[in-house]
């Protein structure tokens, strides 16, 4: 469980870091009652008319592998791939 929490604390100020340097609208929730971390991604900040793309992960915080998973995917939003023109058109 303490893997665990230490993936959830990454998560936590990933969520904080994309909150103030991406034009993203972003959130973090723990459930005590389920056990539940919820992380939702929003391409729009406009959160009263969203018409954006939403992004919502809901899972416990015992599955370290789904944990890890969210990590990986919050990492890719704070390291976009640059598109290049390496490989030409």
């Amino acid at each position: 469980m303490e893997e665990n929490l230490k993936i959830v604390q990454e998560i936590i100020v990933l969520v904080i870091k994309l909150d103030q340097s991406q034009n993203l609208a972003i959130e973090a929730e723990y459930h005590s009652a389920s056990s539940k971390l919820t992380v939702s991604v929003c391409t729009n900040r406009n959160t009263t008319f969203n018409d954006g793309l939403t992004r919502k992960w809901w899972v416990s915080v015992k599955n370290k592998e789904l944990l890890e998973t969210v990590l990986k995917e919050l990492r890719a939003l704070d390291n976009p791939i640059v598109d290049d023109d390496f490989l030409g058109d």
